[in-house]
């Protein structure tokens, strides 16, 4: 699931768009680039939580830890491109 784009089910945050940057368990670990940067993800239970459409590969993702503010970026934009398609 890493690398999907996800829509919160639950919580204050319900309907938000959120990309999958790692899952241990029945845990995924979500950020938006914006509210959530990837160097502070959100912690999530995968119940909370639908697929929406992959939204980057997991090479993609593990090159994001690399340079993290070009990712923010990135993941902003798939994100709005996203919410665009909706």
């Amino acid at each position: 699931m890493t690398g999907m784009l996800v829509r919160s089910s639950a919580g204050h945050d319900r309907d938000r768009l959120y990309l999958v940057v790692r899952e241990e368990g029945d845990m995924l670990w979500l950020a938006d680039g914006t509210i959530r940067p990837l160097q502070k993800p959100k912690k999530k239970r995968r119940k909370h939580v639908r697929p929406e459409l992959q939204g980057f590969s997991r090479e993609e993702v593990e090159r994001f830890f690399q340079n993290l503010a070009w990712a923010d970026n990135q993941i902003r934009e798939r994100i709005g491109m996203a919410e665009k398609m909706r």
